[in-house]
């Protein structure tokens, strides 16, 4: 499972970090959304808080971050190398 950095309330919004970080690197973009919207910073496998996962295809990925999400409608936003 991954790790979630949840924070707000409203129309939910996932925030994805670049190769190599982690969630954290939003905050400084996410706190001020936080007033209006559901926030969500996820760990992705093998970053931050969230472990390695033995299945490490782009299938498995994206089938952990579709079960992290918080909502059924979610905008993602996110940021790579």
């Amino acid at each position: 499972m991954l790790h979630r950095y949840i924070s707000g309330s409203g129309p939910a919004q996932v925030f994805l970090h670049g190769w190599g970080l982690h969630g954290g690197v939003w905050r400084g973009v996410t706190e001020p959304l936080a007033a209006s919207r559901e926030i969500a910073l996820l760990d992705l496998p093998g970053h931050g808080h969230s472990g390695m996962t033995a299945d490490y295809t782009l299938e498995s990925l994206a089938a952990e971050v579709e079960r992290a999400l918080p909502a059924s409608r979610v905008d993602l936003v996110g940021w790579s190398l």
